[in-house]
C-alpha cells in the first residue's frame, strides 16, 4: 500500500486583518481524501481526522444530518485568526496532524489487520 495525502495551503491576509489558512486535499493515495472534521450543528473545523473518524464519520454536512452524527468530514478546511502567529501555528498543526494521521493508517490497516494462526503445544 502505497498511502499518500497531499496537502495545499494557502495562506492570505484579509481586511480584520483575519490571517486565514484555506488546506485542501489535493490527491489522496490508498486514504480517504476527507481527513477534515466539521461540527455538523455550527459546521465550523474541529480538528484532523484519526482512523476513528475515517472509518465512522460520513463525508459533507448533508449525509452527517442524515445520519444524525454530531461530525463529518471534507477534503478543504478553511481557519481565520486574528493573530498572524496563530495561524502559522495553526499550518504547522495541521501538516503535523495529516502525518500523524497517515502513520496511524498505515499502522492500522498494513501493521494491525489480517490474519495470524499460531499453534500452542504443551511446554
Amino acid at each position: 500500500m502505497a498511502l499518500q495525502l497531499d496537502l495545499r495551503q494557502i495562506n492570505t491576509l484579509e481586511p480584520g486583518p483575519v490571517y486565514k489558512v484555506l488546506n485542501e486535499i489535493t490527491y489522496a493515495e490508498d486514504i480517504a481524501s476527507e481527513v477534515f472534521v466539521f461540527t455538523t450543528v455550527d459546521q465550523e473545523f474541529s480538528h484532523v481526522a484519526s482512523v476513528w473518524d475515517l472509518m465512522n464519520l460520513p463525508v459533507g454536512h448533508a449525509a452527517a444530518v442524515i445520519a444524525g452524527t454530531d461530525r463529518y468530514r471534507k477534503d478543504t478546511a478553511e481557519v481565520g485568526y486574528a493573530s498572524v502567529d496563530t495561524a502559522v501555528e495553526f499550518a504547522e498543526y495541521i501538516r503535523v496532524r495529516i502525518q500523524a494521521l497517515l502513520n496511524a493508517y498505515k499502522s492500522a490497516t498494513e501493521d494491525f489487520e489480517g490474519i495470524t494462526n499460531y499453534v500452542f503445544t504443551p511446554s
